[in-house]
């Protein structure tokens, strides 16, 4: 045999399948299917991997941190969230008032500091400074909240004492509730009037009228048309 033929021999010798030899260094099909297993959760794992990479990049750019440290979209609830959030605090704390015990508020939910509920248990308690931390929290929450509902060529040209107001108003009534609203709905069709005339109409709790939501609702209503 010539080293030819030999070289050959060696290569092609292997797994006969249907008559056909095959090279020994082709998977058996145990070899193959056990090579399978192992790679689907592995493919899996780099699928999910890119789609999250590929999420967070196509989003990343309608998103810049504030000096204050807060992650929002670009206009008034981004660019000017420092300057918006910071103006609202007195305003949310004078409608909300203070209790560093928890209390019940007037639907029966346990509520904390300035009308904080995330979380709140009967009985919790916190100091002046603590209750500023989490009025601080929940302002860039409901902010950010409001922010991401909002087209940004509107948020862009909301005034920031109109957006203290919205934010005040979205602080009370909840992001969920904002955002799916008529104001919303007015604000993103361009129209500041009608979403600030909208106010007034968020007085009740429990299905009630609520005087001080009432009085609440004005004064949120005359900061927000006082701006434009």
């Amino acid at each position: 045999m010539t080293k030819l033929e030999a070289m050959m021999t060696k290569t092609t010798t292997g797994i006969s399948a249907v008559g056909v030899t095959l090279p020994a260094w082709w998977p058996t099909l145990e070899g193959a299917s056990n090579v399978a297993v192992l790679l689907v959760p592995i493919l899996s794992a780099l699928w999910l991997l890119v789609q999250i990479v590929t999420f967070a990049r196509k989003n990343w750019q309608a998103y810049h941190r504030a000096d204050d440290g807060f992650v929002g979209r670009r206009g008034v609830f981004g660019i000017m969230a420092a300057a918006s959030l910071a103006a609202a605090v007195p305003v949310v704390s004078q409608f909300e008032g203070r209790s560093l015990n928890a209390y019940r508020d007037v639907v029966g939910v346990a509520t904390i500091c300035d009308g904080v509920t995330l979380g709140v248990r009967m009985g919790d308690t916190a100091t002046n400074a603590e209750c500023d931390q989490l009025l601080a929290r929940e302002l860039r929450t409901h902010a950010a909240g409001l922010s991401a509902c909002i087209a940004d060529d509107v948020e862009k040209a909301i005034p920031r004492d109109t957006a203290v107001a919205l934010i005040s108003w979205t602080y009370n009534v909840g992001v969920t509730a904002a955002c799916g609203s008529t104001l919303v709905r007015k604000l993103n069709a361009g129209d500041l009037v009608g979403a600030c005339a909208q106010l007034p109409r968020w007085n009740r709790a429990g299905g009630r009228v609520v005087r001080g939501l009432t009085n609440r609702r004005a004064a949120e209503f005359d900061l927000c048309i006082g701006a434009l």
